[in-house]
């Protein structure tokens, strides 16, 4: 039987696309590149297509050019994902004909997308006669050394689930707002989600027969922080989630009218997914349509949003109160964003090596599900003005088999000493806390030639699992010492049809005594990490010496170091608690501010 959630199956997808990486790039979306040479490419006139493989599909383009000039870069068909690819569809097109060159930087976050419309319409302009290699040196760019600057009363930094959700906020209070955004697309990690939030009491769970309230959401978030979490937080989000929930709805964000539990073991379910047009629940994860008709709503309150512009340092006054934020352009400008307050909402950092090590030691992700611009900017900023960090090594890990697809739990997990540590049944967060608490950075699942399946021999030939004719070479190739002890042991108990150990249903407890046996490698995919600045219930940021840092705000997946502890509660959790704090945050930078004017 399988137990694999959603995002259980969305994170083994990418994580068989591992060997692609997501570029990043700094280049804001509304400035056109300044050449110094001109292109020394001839063309034969005319309109080419041409097509390329991108990430879900082929994209097609038409490029028209006249003798000496491309005219026009259209594309034609595609099949890439709304509001991830979309900046990329947009933009590259564009670039290659303001700049006349190939030599184009893919958009952050749609590399894939960015380099099949690039590798198009090179085949196209070959169609074309063109000097591919002309075409693609890479040009001086024209800087100015004018500092750009702009006056606000908020500077939000970071526009995913968190930071949108701060900007609408701030700007329904009637404060004036800039979104500053590193990438070309608004949405981070929100985005690129399953687009699932949960939420207790809604519509939705009575027209399902399913009580709930936010008293029991509540108690399964401490329960699941082990007394080690901001039990006042833990209240702020079960009590604001059915008001936050209705807040996304009247702000355009369409939920299925169905809903689904975290698992068989954790009831009630809550877990509201964004609908498609049928009304079935999306099963291949559209974050997008939370956070598209969020960025709609804020422009529309007059939040002026500034994409491909990376936020590099926050600035202070003589007191030590933020008051701005220092960023940079697509030419290496230096824009002043003057404001009274800043709320960071720069998501996690999945993508940083080094802070990884220091806040999160034991994860090692193989695959990041998450933007190349999720490196811990934002900590790292308000850690460079005295902020207090909160993390306690988790995230939102899972461990996955990334080769066989393995999904039946008749077989046994093991640790890296090759003994045996839960149900196999059970939650796959469960998993993840035991196992960081165990320190180990890898397991196995262990089962025989019943437990085989067809891909399982190439597998074996490329390595990428092991085979052996017993336990006991199992056990010596993978440098293991309780294996052979470990599976004698769970073999006795399948016998006996009862799990003494773990408490494994009989009905998968079943024997891994027929030879030859596989051991199957399940590595780390994050989603997601815990660890930031640490805020009060106000979002305010808090000092290393106890004290409010005055004018610094913080909200969503950066400041969740004291929200979240070693086990990730569970899919929609994460999206709960960016838009319940990031409306926090919103709210009482701009009442601050609007009470200061008086």
């Amino acid at each position: 039987m399988r137990f694999k959630s959603k995002l259980l199956v969305l994170l083994i997808i990418a994580g068989l696309l591992s060997s692609i990486k997501i570029g990043c790039s700094s280049k804001p979306v509304d400035q056109k590149q300044v050449l110094t040479e001109s292109t020394e490419g001839k063309f034969k006139p005319g309109t080419y297509t041409a097509e390329a493989q991108g990430r879900n599909g082929i994209i097609k383009v038409s490029v028209t050019v006249d003798d000496n000039s491309i005219k026009e870069v259209k594309i034609l068909e595609h099949s890439e994902s709304a509001g991830i690819a979309d900046a990329a569809i947009e933009k590259i097109p564009l670039r290659v004909v303001e700049g006349q060159t190939l030599a184009i930087d893919a958009i952050a976050g749609s590399t894939i997308t960015s380099n099949a419309i690039l590798l198009a319409v090179e085949d196209a302009l070959k169609q074309a006669g063109a000097d591919i290699e002309a075409l693609k040196n890479k040009r001086e760019e024209i800087v100015t050394g004018d500092v750009i600057t702009y006056d606000t009363e908020i500077v939000v930094v970071g526009a995913g689930g968190a930071g949108l959700s701060a900007a609408l906020e701030a700007a329904n209070q009637g404060a004036k707002v800039i979104l500053v955004e590193k990438l070309a697309m608004t949405g981070g990690s929100t985005a690129r989600s399953g687009g699932k939030i949960l939420a207790a009491g809604t519509d939705i769970q009575k027209a399902n027969g399913i009580e709930d309230n936010a008293d029991l959401y509540y108690e399964f978030l401490v329960q699941i922080g082990e007394g080690k979490i901001n039990e006042k937080k833990a209240r702020i989000i079960a009590d604001t989630s059915l008001v936050n929930f209705n807040w996304l709805v009247e702000n355009g964000v369409e939920f299925s009218k169905n809903i689904e539990a975290l698992h068989p073991t954790r009831k009630p379910a809550r877990g509201h997914y964004v609908a498609v047009q049928d009304g079935k629940v999306e099963q291949d994860g559209h974050g997008w349509a939370i956070t598209q008709p969020l960025e709609k709503k804020a422009r529309e309150a007059g939040v002026e949003i500034l994409l491909e512009t990376p936020a590099k340092r926050l600035i202070t006054d003589s007191t030590g109160a933020v008051v701005g934020v220092e960023c940079e352009n697509v030419k290496g400008q230096k824009v002043i964003i003057n404001a009274k307050a800043v709320i960071l909402a720069t998501g996690g950092y999945d993508k940083n090596p080094e802070l990884l090590k220091e806040y999160a030691p034991l994860i090692e992700p193989v695959y990041a599900t998450v933007p190349e611009g999720n490196v811990g900017d934002g900590l790292i900023m308000a850690r460079e003005v005295g902020a207090k960090i909160e993390a306690h090594g988790g995230a939102i890990l899972l461990y996955l088999d990334l080769s066989a697809g393995v999904g039946e739990v008749g077989g046994l997990y093991v640790d890296s000493t090759g003994s045996r540590f839960m149900n196999e049944t059970d939650f796959w967060f469960t998993r993840t806390r035991i196992l960081l608490e165990r320190q180990q950075k890898i397991m196995y699942y262990i089962t025989d030639a019943k437990g085989k399946l067809d891909n399982f021999d190439g597998l074996v030939e490329a390595g990428r699992i092991f085979k052996a004719d017993t336990i006991e070479e199992l056990q010596q190739e993978l440098g293991m010492t309780e294996l052979v002890k470990t599976v004698e042991r769970y073999n006795t108990l399948a016998k006996k049809g009862v799990d003494e150990d773990f408490n494994k249903s009989p009905e998968y407890l079943m024997p891994v005594d027929e030879g030859p046996f596989y051991a199957i490698p399940f590595v780390q995919i994050t989603s997601g990490t815990f660890g930031g600045p640490l805020t009060n219930e106000k979002a305010q940021v808090i000092s290393t010496n106890g004290d409010i840092i005055k004018g610094l705000y913080a909200a969503g997946e950066v400041a969740n170091g004291d929200v979240f502890y070693k086990e990730y509660p569970g899919s929609g959790s994460s999206i709960s608690m960016c838009i319940a704090f990031g409306r926090i945050a919103g709210r009482e930078a701009a009442q601050e501010i609007i009470m200061s004017r008086k």
